[in-house]
């Protein structure tokens, strides 16, 4: 009987560890009142035992009335004994901005990964649990789009106001800063044209994770030009903002006051000395004749160029627009910054490259990927990184060999833009 107890309390320490498995957990960060437009944060752990061969992979889900992206930010990692069982956690966080008031249930959605089970790499997929929050009223009722925090709005020229002078240009400079919000929520200002004077607006441009004044947000970047045909004095009218203040919980207006421009009559321009015309001597009569001979030469030779352009304009046309569509593939793009890490970068920043890569490549995963390769090497030099990121005692890895076996597999297994990859992310869902 002691055997047996005794081996009954053997069976029973060992196995929590034996049925150690991955989990992910969910929670919404905003606690209280959210109103709409609001952005809400909903953080998404994931644990796997002892370690992670390949991260997790989070896709974005559907969530009517709602806006759902996943930030380019770098996952959290860490590392927490539950059970007396070591798990390596990975964070990353979900924005979510609801367009309506009413209650909200995220579903549970799958995330799949790669952990270490007896020092053999292991797939595996677990699902986030469900997550719920309500938004109120708000802003709603009021009719207030934006809600945001810390907002700031400030303007600046390229010129003194009062120094114009007629037919000259003025450019003006609109920031708008806000806090936790995406630049693309940004609404544009209440802006009028002013009376007598000639306006030209460029297209917005959006920032994320800018830092101003040591508060990290979003900026929009609205850059103006007025040009003042004639001379006098005119008003730039005031812009305004309306908007939803989250700290202090009710509706604010941000104003831009009007600028005073004095424009002055331009300078008259000057006449100048009148040149002094030679008479032609036989030299220079000479040296015409050979002028004109070479522009009859230089046009007869464009002319044959242009003639050979027509004819082929069907095939250049379509080199062009090869060239252009290749050079314009985002894969082309990541790539060349996947080599630039891989050259100077550290372990994270090359993990973080060569997953933007695969996913803009349609290859799913970074370990998708390898596996598909069927390329040892490759496999060898990914294995190392892996273990350098996310195994216990971190092993060193040799990024100059892991970039040349990228390049050899790239370049011997193309991949094709159509083809669909196991476990690559879904498209970013509709607003």
């Amino acid at each position: 009987m002691r055997w047996i107890y005794a081996l009954l309390l053997l069976f029973g320490a060992a196995l929590p560890a034996s049925s150690a498995a991955p989990f992910a957990r969910t929670a919404v960060e905003e606690q209280g009142e959210i109103v709409p437009g609001q952005r809400i944060h909903l953080i998404v752990d994931v644990f796997a035992p002892d370690f992670f061969t390949s991260p997790p992979q989070f896709p974005l889900f559907d969530l009517p009335d709602a806006l759902v992206t996943l930030p380019d930010e770098r996952a959290q990692n860490s590392v927490q004994t539950i059970d007396g069982v070591q798990y390596s956690g990975i964070r990353r966080t979900y924005a979510i901005v609801p367009e309506k008031s009413g209650p909200y249930v995220v579903p549970p959605f799958a995330i799949e990964l790669g952990y270490s089970v007896d020092g053999k790499p292991t797939r595996a997929e677990v699902m986030a649990p469900s997550a719920s929050f309500t938004v109120g009223g708000g802003t709603q009722s009021q009719g207030v789009a934006f809600a945001a925090s810390g907002l700031t709005l400030k303007e600046s020229f390229d010129r003194d106001p009062a120094t114009l002078k007629s037919g000259e240009a003025i450019v003006r400079t609109i920031t708008i800063f806000s806090r936790d919000t995406q630049a693309m929520l940004i609404p544009p200002l209440e802006l009028h044209n002013p009376s007598g004077l000639q306006a030209y607006a460029k297209p917005p441009l959006l920032k994320d994770g800018v830092t101003v004044d040591n508060e990290r947000g979003s900026e929009r970047v609205e850059v103006l030009t007025y040009v003042a045909p004639s001379e006098g004095s005119f008003d730039i009218p005031a812009a305004t903002m309306h908007w939803f203040d989250i700290d202090a919980h009710a509706d604010q207006t941000s104003t831009l006051p009007p600028t005073k421009l004095s424009v002055a009559k331009a300078d008259a321009k000057s006449t100048g000395i009148a040149p002094v015309v030679d008479k032609p001597t036989e030299r220079s009569a000479s040296l015409s004749t050979r002028a004109i001979a070479l522009a009859a030469l230089a046009v007869a030779i464009l002319a044959a160029i242009t003639a050979t352009i027509w004819k082929r304009r069907n095939m250049i046309t379509a080199l062009l627009a090869r060239y252009r569509t290749s050079r314009a593939r985002p894969e082309h793009a990541a790539y060349r910054q996947l080599l630039a890490a891989l050259d100077t970068g550290g372990a994270q920043e090359i993990y973080s490259a060569l997953t933007d890569w695969c996913r803009l490549a349609s290859l799913g995963s970074p370990a998708n990927w390898v596996e598909q390769s069927a390329d040892d090497e490759l496999s060898r030099q990914y294995y190392r990184l892996q273990q350098h990121l996310f195994a216990r005692e971190h092993t060193a890895f040799d990024a100059a060999a892991l970039r040349q076996a990228i390049e050899r597999v790239r370049k011997a297994r193309p991949f094709s833009a159509g083809t669909k990859h196991r476990g690559a992310l879904p498209a970013l869902n509709p607003p």
